[in-house]
């Protein structure tokens, strides 16, 4: 038998495929860089990104980034101005970018409660697509 893998997130998160296409800018903090990445996941917690793996030289875990522009799928509008800490970076052998997840620092209870909001119609659309699943009609 199994031992029970305990999952150490505290907030669920919605996940987003490459083509999807979410597009993510950071401002890297104090380094006057800039890049575009996309959208691999989010909870009310925090967010991963996909990045190309030349960004690595600019990026390590402890740094300080401000996602300058987010577009989340159904808001009328982007969000703005979120300060986030690089948790941990993925390398993926066979591929090009790079994960990069981050926990969000200093949120404000608005933006908060618009991604809290996003995940939770997120969720709840997916467990109903799911329940029609097996359904004959």
């Amino acid at each position: 038998m199994k031992p029970e893998v305990k999952e150490k997130r505290e907030n669920e998160r919605v996940f987003f495929t490459l083509e999807e296409n979410v597009g993510v800018t950071v401002d890297l903090f104090g380094k006057g860089k800039t890049i575009e990445a996309t959208l691999l996941s989010i909870s009310s917690g925090g967010l991963s990104i996909a990045a190309t793996k030349k960004e690595k030289k600019h990026i390590q875990e402890g740094d300080m980034l401000i996602v300058s522009r987010l577009h989340l799928p159904g808001l009328h509008e982007a969000i703005a101005r979120i300060e986030v800490e690089v948790k941990h970076i993925l390398f993926y052998k066979d591929y090009d970018r790079m994960s990069i997840g981050c926990a969000f620092t200093n949120l404000p209870d608005l933006i908060f409660k618009k991604i809290e909001d996003f995940v939770n119609e997120r969720l709840e659309l997916r467990t109903l697509e799911g329940d029609d699943e097996g359904l004959e009609v």
